[in-house]
C-alpha cells in the first residue's frame, strides 16, 4: 500500500492507496503551531489504525516536494538527496523546510520506500525565452536561475481532469490555481509553457500573505531604510504581505467578509491580476479554449470567478452564472467559445498516479514529453485534525 502525505506550510493532507483505490483520506492541521511534525505523524498513524491500516502495511510513502530543483521525475529519498533539497528551503521557505521535516521523520521511524514527487516538475517543458530572466549569464549559471514554477501537480490535475471532462484534451488551456498560494498557468498540447510563479512561490499574483510580483528595487529601498536583513526581507515578503499586507487577513473568506474598502480593492487587485494573465496567456497561445479553476478560492469562490470571467468575455467567455453559484464543474453556457470548469483539487490522487507508475518502472507521464524543450535538459543544481475524531489532544 502507499501512503500520501501532502505537506503544506501548516498542515498535512493524507491518503493511502492500494493500486488505484484510494482507501482513506484526511487532513492534520495547524502542524508546527499546536502539533510538532512529530505529533503531527502520530496523530496520522493513530488514524490510519482506527481505519484498519498498520504502518506496517505500508510498503512506499510518497512526499509532494515544492521544490526539486534540478529532479524532474519521481525519486527515491535517501538522506543524500534530502541534503541536497536542503538547498532550495530559502527558495521556497513555507512548504521545503516542513516537507522535509516529514521525510526525515519517515526516514528514521518507517521502514517503507520514500518517493518524493516535485511540484516544479510539470513546469520543466517551459521553453528558454519563457524561463530565462535577463540578468548576467555567470550569475543564472552559478545559481541556476530560471523560472521554475509551482503547483505543477495541481495544474497538470487540472489538465487531466478538463480533458475528462471535454472528453478531448483542449489544446489551448489555462490553469488558475487560486487558494492561500496562487498561480496561472499556460498549457499548450498538454504541456505548461508558461507559469506565473517564478525561480520561487513568491513570483505572480497577491496572495494570502505573499506580495506577489512587486518592483523588484523596492525590497533593496525598504532593507536600506528598516534596516532589515535579507533573511528578514524574505519573511516580510513571504509571511507578511499580500493580503495579509493589505488588510490584515490572509484567508479570503475573512477578507470578503469585512466588506471594508481596503478589503474590497485588495480582492479587485486579485481580480484583476488573474485577468492579466490569462490575457497575456492568451496572447502568448493565440487564443483559449478553456479555462480551469481550482484551489481553496477557485473552486469555493463564485463571485471572485464571475468577476474574473466578466472581464475575459472578449475572448468569448459566457458563463452560467446559475451554474457557476452552484460551483458545478461546467460554468459556461453552450454560446461560449470557451469552456470554463471547476476543478476540484486532487494533489493527493496526482501524487499517487506518480509514484505508482514510478514504482512500476515506468516513466513518468512527464519525462516522455522532455523533448518539447532542449534547454530543459541543460538545467543545473541551484494542528489539530479535521475530521470528526479527537485525537489531536
Amino acid at each position: 500500500m502507499l501512503l500520501v502525505l501532502n505537506v503544506g506550510s501548516s498542515s498535512i493532507k493524507f491518503a493511502v492507496f492500494d493500486k488505484q483505490q484510494c482507501l482513506y483520506r484526511a487532513k492534520v492541521e495547524r502542524v508546527g503551531e499546536v502539533l510538532t511534525y512529530a505529533q503531527a505523524m502520530g496523530v496520522i498513524i493513530r488514524n490510519l489504525k482506527k481505519q484498519g491500516i498498520l504502518i506496517s502495511s505500508i510498503t512506499h510513502i510518497a512526499h509532494r516536494v515544492v521544490h526539486g530543483g534540478p529532479l524532474r521525475k519521481p525519486t527515491v529519498l535517501t538522506q543524500g538527496v534530502v541534503k541536497m533539497l536542503e538547498r532550495y528551503v530559502e527558495l521556497a521557505p513555507l512548504h521545503e523546510a516542513p516537507e522535509l521535516a516529514i521525510v526525515k521523520w519517515c526516514l528514521a521511524n518507517a521502514t517503507a520506500d520514500n518517493i518524493g514527487v516535485f511540484d516544479t516538475a510539470f513546469h520543466a517543458t517551459i521553453p528558454v525565452e519563457q524561463f530565462t530572466y535577463a540578468l548576467p549569464a555567470s550569475l543564472r549559471k552559478k545559481y541556476s536561475i530560471r523560472r521554475y514554477g509551482f503547483h505543477g501537480l495541481s495544474h497538470k490535475s487540472m489538465l487531466e481532469r478538463a480533458t475528462q471532462a471535454l472528453k478531448k484534451m483542449p489544446r489551448r488551456l489555462i490553469t488558475c490555481h487560486l487558494g492561500a498560494g496562487s498561480s496561472i498557468t499556460a498549457i499548450y498540447d498538454g504541456h505548461s509553457i508558461d507559469t506565473s510563479m517564478g525561480m520561487t512561490p513568491l513570483e505572480g499574483v497577491v496572495m494570502g500573505s505573499r506580495c506577489g510580483s512587486i518592483d523588484p528595487s523596492l525590497p533593496l529601498l525598504i532593507m536600506e531604510h528598516e534596516h532589515l536583513s535579507p533573511r528578514q526581507m524574505l519573511h516580510l515578503l513571504n509571511e507578511e504581505s499580500g493580503f495579509k499586507g493589505l488588510v490584515g487577513k490572509e484567508d479570503i473568506r475573512d477578507v470578503a467578509a469585512m466588506r471594508s474598502k481596503d478589503s474590497q480593492c485588495a480582492i479587485r487587485i486579485l481580480i484583476n491580476q488573474v485577468v492579466k494573465y490569462v490575457g497575456a496567456y492568451a496572447a502568448l497561445m493565440g487564443g483559449i479554449d478553456a479555462i480551469a479553476f481550482s484551489g481553496g478560492i477557485g473552486e469555493n469562490h463564485a463571485e471572485m470567478r464571475e468577476a474574473i470571467l466578466a472581464k475575459l468575455a472578449w475572448l468569448g467567455v459566457i458563463i452560467d452564472k446559475e451554474a457557476n453559484k452552484k460551483h458545478r464543474e461546467r460554468i459556461m453556457t453552450k454560446d461560449s467559445d470557451v469552456a470554463v470548469l471547476v476543478v476540484p483539487a486532487n494533489e493527493e490522487w496526482q501524487i499517487a498516479q506518480e509514484a505508482m507508475l514510478f514504482m512500476r518502472g515506468g516513466a513518468s507521464v512527464h519525462s516522455i514529453s522532455q523533448h518539447r524543450s532542449n534547454a530543459s535538459k541543460t538545467i543545473e543544481a541551484f494542528a489539530a485534525i479535521v475530521f470528526e475524531g479527537d485525537d489531536a489532544q
